[in-house]
């Protein structure tokens, strides 16, 4: 087992509060790694090395939490219980052993999936601070409808976004240009 620390909620909203980023870092993303393209994106080598260099800077002290699937503390005989579920984790399960920082805390990447959980456990820390959602439109859409206070939206591709990062970017760069006294939370 691969004993990966997970923060506690409470936990993972203290280091959110501090000011870092969230890097969600799954299957797909060990996948184009490892040289594979997955349905949403095709491999990209430049993609690959910032994914590489993503985990090997991640730290306590770094400028953002890496949230991995918590299935990288289960046992190979608790994965093989579910159809799929080893082959899916395993190449993580690798990955972390050889070259994620055993030391530093991990959030559950799998939080993002429970809409309302996480819809609620950032609206305190949200509400009242200038947001840049970035996400593809149809769940940005999701979030539009599901929030009551000013936000705003930079809607991705639904696939191959790697190839618009310029544009994502310099969308991003424009809201914040706005008003540059604000300290935006990007989500």
């Amino acid at each position: 087992q691969s004993n990966a620390r997970f923060f506690t909620e409470s936990e993972f909203l203290d280091e959110i509060k501090k000011g870092k980023s969230i890097i969600r870092m799954g299957d797909g993303e060990i996948s184009l790694l490892h040289g594979r393209s997955i349905h949403y994106q095709i491999y990209k080598k430049e993609l690959a090395l910032g994914l590489k260099k993503t985990i090997q800077e991640h730290s306590s002290e770094c400028s953002y939490v890496m949230s991995i699937p918590v299935f990288v503390n289960y046992s190979n005989t608790e994965l093989n219980k579910t159809p799929n579920k080893l082959s899916c984790w395993l190449p993580l399960k690798v990955e972390f052993r050889r070259v994620f920082n055993k030391e530093a805390g991990y959030a559950d990447a799998h939080f993002f999936y429970y809409r309302d959980k996480m819809m609620s456990f950032f609206k305190s820390f949200v509400e009242n601070k200038p947001v840049i959602f970035i996400s593809n439109a149809e769940k940005n859409a999701l979030i539009r409808n599901k929030i009551n206070y000013p936000a705003d939206f930079v809607d991705t591709p639904s696939e191959h976004s790697f190839e618009s990062i310029d544009t994502i970017c310099n969308q991003i760069d424009a809201i914040i240009e706005k008003d540059s006294t604000k300290k935006y939370v990007l989500v």
